[in-house]
């Protein structure tokens, strides 16, 4: 058996056997949701941020808007 004969069958083995290449690639769906969820917590954490600080520099601008 030639190098290419081995190549061609290794390329048809998994239709031959019920095994498809597409079944085992596919992770884009898998890839978005934890990118989505990524972005979620970083959402989170930005308003829980905001929503501690953002009091802290409203005092701030409120005494120096005083002081002016």
């Amino acid at each position: 058996m030639s190098k290419l004969q081995k190549v061609y069958d290794m390329r048809f083995l998994p239709s031959r056997t019920g095994i498809s290449l597409s079944s085992l690639e596919c992770e884009e769906g898998q890839t978005l949701a934890e990118y989505a969820m990524i972005l979620g917590l970083i959402a989170i954490v930005c308003v829980v941020v905001v929503g501690v600080v953002g009091g802290q520099i409203n005092s701030l601008f409120s005494s120096l808007n005083s002081a002016i």
